[in-house]
C-alpha cells in the first residue's frame, strides 16, 4: 500500500510541477503552508483510505469516507454561506446512507470496527484537506497552483517518511503495474487541481459536496471488476448516501 502510494504521490509530484512551469504560474509563498497542511492531511487520508479498500470491501469503504464533506460544509457555513432547504434534506439522507452501509448481513460484505474507523479517519483528513485547498487556493489561479504543488510535495514528503519508518520495498512486482500507478497519480492530482479552481466561485460548500462524488466510480468498478455483492440494506444505503449528495449539489 505504501509504495502505491510513494509512486503515485511521485508521478502526481512532477504532473503539478510541470503545469506550473509550462503555464508559467507564479508562486504565492504566503499560500504553500496551506498546501503542506493539505498534503501531510492528504497522505494520511489516502493511507487510510487505501487500507481501509485492501481489508475491507470496495463498495463500503468508499461511501463512507464520502462523509467527510461535512468538514468543508461546517467551514462554509462557519464563514457565512447559507444552506437550502434541500441542501439539509440531502445531508441527512446521506448520514442515513451511511448508517445503512455499515450493516452487516451474513454472506454479504462486512466491515468491521477496524475497517470503519479507517473509512471514516479517511473521510474527515479528506474534508479537512479540501477545507485547506479552499482556504488556501482563494484569490486566483497563482494561489491555486501554489497550494496543489505544495500539497504534492508535502504529501511525498510524508509518505517517503512513512516508507523508511517501516522499511517499506518501493520494487514494483510487475511491469504492467506502472500504467495504474500513472493513472492513479495523475487522476489525484488532476482532482485537487480541479476542486482548487473550481473553489474560486465562492461556493465552497457545493464544490466539497460535489468533489464528495467519488464514491461512484468505486463502488461501480467494486462491482464490475470484483464481483462485490451488497445485501439490500447496503444497496439502499450506498443509493441514499449517493441521492443525498445529488440533492445538495442541486439545492
Amino acid at each position: 500500500m505504501l509504495a502505491v502510494l510513494a509512486w503515485s504521490q511521485a508521478i502526481g509530484l512532477v504532473l503539478v510541477a510541470t503545469i506550473v512551469v509550462a503555464g508559467g504560474f507564479e508562486l504565492q509563498a504566503d499560500r504553500v503552508w496551506w498546501g503542506i497542511g493539505a498534503g501531510v492531511l492528504g497522505s494520511l487520508g489516502v493511507g487510510l483510505f487505501y487500507a481501509g479498500l485492501a481489508a475491507g470491501a470496495m463498495s463500503l469503504v468508499a461511501p463512507l469516507s464520502a462523509c467527510g464533506a461535512i468538514v468543508p460544509v461546517a467551514v462554509a457555513l462557519a464563514g457565512g454561506e447559507r444552506l437550502a432547504a434541500l441542501t439539509v434534506v440531502g445531508m441527512a439522507l446521506a448520514l442515513a446512507g451511511a448508517v445503512l452501509v455499515s450493516r452487516t448481513t451474513t454472506g454479504h460484505l462486512r466491515l468491521t470496527p477496524k475497517v470503519i474507523a479507517m473509512a471514516v479517519g479517511a473521510g474527515l483528513a479528506f474534508g479537512a484537506v479540501i477545507t485547506m485547498f479552499q482556504q488556501g487556493g482563494q484569490g486566483d489561479v497563482d494561489a491555486s497552483m501554489t497550494v496543489v504543488l505544495a500539497a504534492r510535495a508535502a504529501s511525498l514528503v510524508a509518505t517517503a517518511v512513512a516508507v523508511l519508518v517501516t522499511r517499506t520495498s518501493l520494487a514494483l512486482p510487475d511491469a504492467r503495474v506502472v500504467p495504474l500507478l500513472v493513472g492513479v497519480g495523475v487522476g489525484d492530482t488532476g482532482a485537487n487541481v480541479l476542486l482548487t479552481l473550481a473553489s474560486g466561485g465562492g461556493e465552497d460548500a457545493l464544490v466539497a459536496v460535489l468533489a464528495s462524488l467519488y464514491p461512484v466510480v468505486t463502488v461501480v468498478l467494486a462491482g464490475v471488476v470484483l464481483r462485490e455483492r451488497l445485501s439490500a440494506w447496503q444497496a439502499a444505503g450506498v443509493a441514499a448516501a449517493l441521492a443525498g449528495v445529488a440533492l445538495v449539489s442541486a439545492a
